[in-house]
This record gives structure tokens, C-alpha cells and sequence, in this order.
């Protein structure tokens, strides 16, 4: 398995609480923000990479919903790999409970990654694994299968061009975006 990270270093994302640093280090992790080193923080592709190639575990919430986050990451992490323990449940939630997550599973999630590249989703109650390739069959391969052309459309600026003139065919019916 290529350079796998330390299972004890973190690069929490922004949309972390910072004061969750303090707690995870006093239990004995290296933790990292993203805020605080050098990696445009507006793109979860490039703190991924910064991550990996830092040798460190992203921590965060993102569910990557938006349709281009999902085109440009889960090709990403599954091209390159990567680490990325997804705390459930949104940012408002007590850093207490969601350093409580990390620390409840970690000899489920810690063995995990000594073996896979891809994604931990830890809750208060269970643990969800989702390595590399299953999620770029779920969030890429599938939607791009399942409507190539609508797919490609609504990510692809050439497509909003106008028709040239005399063109005698209706433009393609979009379906609506459900993210």
C-alpha cells in the first residue's frame, strides 16, 4: 500500500470547529487545520491533496453534494487516494461530541486505513467504510452512466452556447438537478 499516513496525524478541514484541535491533540493526535497551512481553502480537492501528500488524514464534514465537488474529489481520491474521516452530523454540533466520534471508533477506523484509502463516516452509534472505488462507482461512474449527456451538459460550458442560426432542432430537455 503506497505511503500510508500515520494513523495519529490530522488536517482538520474548514468546515471544522477549530477548537476541536486543542481536545484532539490532549488524547494525543497531531493535528494540522487547513486554515493554517498552504492549500487554498475553498477547494476540498486541493486539502485532500495536501493532505495526502502531507501524510495526514482529513477530518471533516462535507457530504460533497454539489455535483462538481463530486466530479473533481471521488476521481481524485480514487486516481491518488487518501484519507478521510467524515464526522456525521453538521459543524454546530459540540467539538466534544465529535472528537467523542473519533475516539469511540478509532480501533474500527484506525485498522481500516492501515489497509484502504477512501472514506470513514463515524456517527454516535456506527461506523459506515466506503473505500476509493466505491465511491467514485457511486458518485461518478453511475451518474455519468445513468445520463451522460445531461450530466455532461449541466457541468459544461460549451454546451450553453446558442444554437447557430436556421437550426431546426429543439435544444435537448435538461432534467432537473437533484444534489
Amino acid at each position: 500500500m503506497p505511503n500510508l499516513p500515520p494513523l495519529d496525524r490530522l488536517l482538520i478541514d474548514t468546515d471544522m470547529d477549530v477548537g476541536i484541535q486543542p481536545y484532539l491533540v490532549a488524547v494525543g493526535f497531531d493535528v494540522e487545520l487547513a486554515k493554517d497551512v498552504d492549500v487554498d481553502v475553498t477547494n476540498d480537492t486541493a486539502i485532500l491533496r495536501w493532505a495526502r501528500e502531507h501524510r495526514r488524514i482529513l477530518v471533516c464534514h462535507d457530504k460533497h453534494k454539489d455535483r462538481a465537488s463530486r466530479l473533481e474529489f471521488y476521481p481524485e481520491l480514487h486516481s491518488n487516494g487518501g484519507h478521510i474521516l467524515r464526522i456525521s452530523g453538521d459543524s454546530s454540533q459540540p467539538n466534544i461530541t465529535a472528537v467523542g466520534k473519533i475516539l469511540v471508533h478509532r480501533e474500527q477506523w484506525q485498522p481500516w486505513f492501515a489497509e484502504n484509502h477512501g472514506q470513514v463516516v463515524l456517527g454516535r452509534d456506527r461506523v459506515a467504510y466506503n473505500d476509493a472505488g466505491t465511491l467514485y462507482t457511486r458518485f461518478v461512474e453511475r451518474p455519468l452512466q445513468s445520463d451522460p449527456a445531461g450530466t455532461l451538459r449541466n457541468s459544461s460550458p460549451i454546451d450553453r452556447r446558442p444554437r447557430p442560426r436556421g437550426s431546426r432542432s429543439a435544444p435537448p430537455m435538461q432534467p432537473p438537478l437533484h444534489d
